[in-house]
């Protein structure tokens, strides 16, 4: 139902508990909705720092007690550590790489191939593309594959 304010001349919206003055309303509505706006305008963009979080500090944390696991010939026990790294963070490449050392140790040389690519496929430092395709060329030795090794130690070097 809607009245008129004799004494203001404001069209008044009447509820059943009592009365809301329709430009009062819409003055708060007003401000609201520029204070919003204005706020929206304010906000910078936010760019995330490099993950440091509970997630990277788990993955570094299995990083190195996998490293500790190879460092003392148990790559089965290094490989488990590794495996919980790649679910939790799969898009590592250093864990990629430590799990392509682990299986290059164990001599399945085929999956340490395999490893060492992913590894390369998610972007990793030079240092550790570098290392992937030493142990490529390493892994590739030891099959007896040549041809593939010499590739692997050229692509090493560029």
């Amino acid at each position: 139902m809607v009245a008129m304010n004799k004494a203001i001349r404001l069209p008044m919206v009447v509820y059943r508990k009592g009365i809301v003055r329709t430009g009062v309303l819409l003055s708060c509505l007003a401000l609201i909705a520029a204070g919003l706006m204005v706020s929206g305008c304010a906000v910078q963009p936010v760019s995330l720092p490099p993950r440091e979080s509970g997630v990277q500090r788990a993955t570094l944390s299995l990083l190195d007690e996998a490293e500790q696991a190879l460092h003392a010939g148990n790559a089965l026990k290094a490989e488990g550590y590794l495996e919980r790294a790649v679910r939790i963070e799969p898009g590592n490449p250093r864990v990629w790489h430590v799990l392509a050392r682990s299986k290059f140790q164990q001599g399945q040389y085929p999956q340490a191939i395999q490893m060492a690519r992913k590894s390369n496929s998610c972007l990793p430092d030079r240092a550790t593309e570098r290392s992937n395709w030493l142990l490529m060329e390493q892994a590739h030795r030891a099959m007896g594959d040549t041809d593939k090794a010499t590739n692997a130690h050229d692509r090493a070097s560029d």
